[in-house]
């Protein structure tokens, strides 16, 4: 039940809606998908990231606040990884470079902000 609880809470709306307004405003000349198939994906994954991060804080014995520096660190490098492996981006070295730093940001602090507050407060 644990399980099914971080899924709920890794993709409801606090934790998805600030990638749902930063991928809208990326013109679509540089993204090599459209907002429907990301507004389907990014909260299957981002519930998977916050169950994958429950599975690594048992299997490790992590408390609540690393269990989320961890896959704040982990989830964008997988994301950051499949971006450039899938080309979903027509960007140079230095616009990946940028959107990687951002993306690690983003992740980070969504998960170690919101992600954290809900699943201690819920």
């Amino acid at each position: 039940m644990s399980y099914l609880r971080s899924f709920v809470i890794g993709s409801s709306f606090f934790v998805f809606i600030w990638f749902f307004l930063v991928v809208r405003n990326i013109s679509s000349s540089i993204k090599n998908y459209t907002y429907d198939d990301y507004t389907l994906v990014a909260p299957i994954y981002l519930g998977m990231m916050n169950v994958l991060s429950l599975y690594i804080a048992h299997q490790f014995d992590l408390s609540l606040r690393m269990r989320y520096v961890v896959i704040g660190i982990i989830s964008p490098l997988i994301v950051i990884i499949f971006a450039r492996w899938m080309k979903t981006y027509n960007f140079t070295n230095a616009e990946w470079n940028k959107y990687s730093l951002m993306l690690i940001m983003q992740h980070f602090l969504i998960f170690n902000l919101i992600v954290y507050y809900l699943e201690k407060n819920i």
